[in-house]
């Protein structure tokens, strides 16, 4: 866990190191920055402190034998949601540790919450995205893609828009009432590898070997860079911005234009987490070494220059490394 002060001679202060028994496949900040949850794939969930404390372990939602996928916490920074292989999403009292829920959602892999508070998406790994109430389990709408293998879904902070990419492209819906209508298909030559939606809802990147830009009023925009295979897009500094992470490089666009404004100072490339504070003045990545699962570099940046403040290499101490980042809005990064 960093702290990042761009005043500082060392802007990034490393505060405490969270650690589980075994491999971390997920973290996420509690809004309102004091708080961590991080998930340990054979079932382990831990709400930590900002300073590295364990506060609360959330056991017994999940069957024993269950891997944990993915965490989102709520907009009311109390509750927070878990989906796992045993089928189930599992809404949790953070503070108790009690399970408030428990919805059968079958083979998913990604969870997230609408900022109501009330519904929730599941979807991944096959056709189709799936809206859930949370009250009564209740499956509400079906958002079905025939054939097509979905990799990544993202809603807009908003929570008007959802975005999900895969094997045929992106596809853009938007929230008309209460019912979700299909916006936009962009058809790709190959897999829409990652996907971000502006807070708002009005813009899309997507990775697909190169990053591109779908905006709600034009055509796509090129993002153009020159080395390796993007991998992963976000939005900084409230929209106006967009890091573009590759297999070689890091580049920040401007997103209405998309002029390239400079080059990440230093990256290491083989990006697989990036993160970025409220106001997208911090930029941090995380990369598996080249050739090694073992290692990883995690790297934090000044978005609005390029600089880089922070490069560590980490060791996995001989396990399978699952390379994360997550921002707070109080500019920590974990």
């Amino acid at each position: 866990l960093w702290e990042v002060d761009k005043a500082r001679p060392s802007p990034a202060r490393r505060l405490a190191s969270l650690r589980h028994a075994d491999s971390v496949v997920d973290i996420k900040f509690f809004p309102q920055g004091d708080r961590v949850l991080t998930l340990g794939i054979l079932g382990e969930a831990i709400v930590w402190s900002a300073s590295g404390a364990a506060l609360q372990r959330l056991d017994d939602g999940h069957s024993a034998a269950a891997r944990l996928f993915e965490a989102q916490v709520f907009s009311d920074g109390r509750r927070a949601a878990t989906i796992a292989s045993d089928g189930l999403v599992v809404v949790w009292d953070t503070i108790t540790g009690d399970v408030l829920h428990r919805l059968t959602v079958g083979n998913h892999r990604a969870v997230r919450v609408l900022p109501s508070g009330d519904r929730l998406f599941t979807g991944v790994r096959r056709d189709t995205v799936v809206l859930w109430n949370i009250s009564d389990g209740a499956a509400l709408q079906v958002l079905r893609r025939p054939g097509e293998e979905i990799s990544h879904i993202e809603l807009s902070g908003s929570g008007g828009v959802l975005a999900m990419s895969g094997s045929d492209g992106v596809h853009i819906w938007s929230v008309s009432g209460s019912v979700w209508e299909q916006r936009r298909h962009v058809a790709t030559a190959g897999w829409a590898s990652d996907v971000a939606v502006s807070e708002n809802g009005e813009d899309v990147a997507y990775a697909n070997q190169t990053a591109w830009l779908a905006r709600a009023d034009s055509d796509l925009l090129g993002l153009p860079t020159d080395r390796g295979t993007v991998m992963s897009v976000a939005f900084l500094q409230c929209d106006r911005l967009v890091a573009v992470f590759s297999t070689m490089s890091a580049w920040v666009f401007d997103a209405a234009s998309g002029r390239l404004l400079h080059e990440l100072e230093g990256s290491a490339g083989h990006t697989q987490g990036v993160a970025a504070s409220r106001g997208g003045d911090i930029v941090a990545a995380c990369s598996n070494v080249a050739g090694s699962w073992e290692a990883q570099h995690v790297q934090l940046w000044d978005g609005s220059s390029g600089r880089l403040l922070r490069s560590e290499l980490l060791d996995a101490d001989g396990s399978w490394g699952m390379c994360l980042v997550a921002a707070s809005p109080l500019l920590s990064f974990a």
